[in-house]
């Protein structure tokens, strides 16, 4: 799951996507280390033609080396892993 990152995706079918709120979820999509560059580069191939920020100069700048930057911001999680959690007691 991630938080804080409704309004990066401005799909129809996204109820919570507030325009007011985008440049800061989508700078938290893609700052965040909890969050995995697979869902920040779905955000990028998806909506980039949708986003406002993309419009403006650090935007442009931001695709121009979105590769680099995510490897700087998710250093410890750009190679992601596959994992499965299990939250419950297994003797039940």
């Amino acid at each position: 799951m991630a938080f804080n990152v409704n309004s990066a995706f401005p799909s129809p079918d996204n109820p919570f996507y507030d325009e007011a709120e985008c440049t800061g979820n989508l700078l938290e999509l893609f700052m965040s280390e909890e969050i995995s560059k697979e869902l920040a580069m779905f955000c990028v191939d998806n909506y980039k033609s949708e986003l406002p920020f993309f419009a403006e100069e650090k935007g442009k700048l931001y695709l121009e080396n979105i590769d680099f930057l995510l490897r700087f911001w998710k250093k410890n999680n750009y190679f992601t892993k596959p994992i499965i959690s299990f939250t419950g007691n297994p003797k039940e």
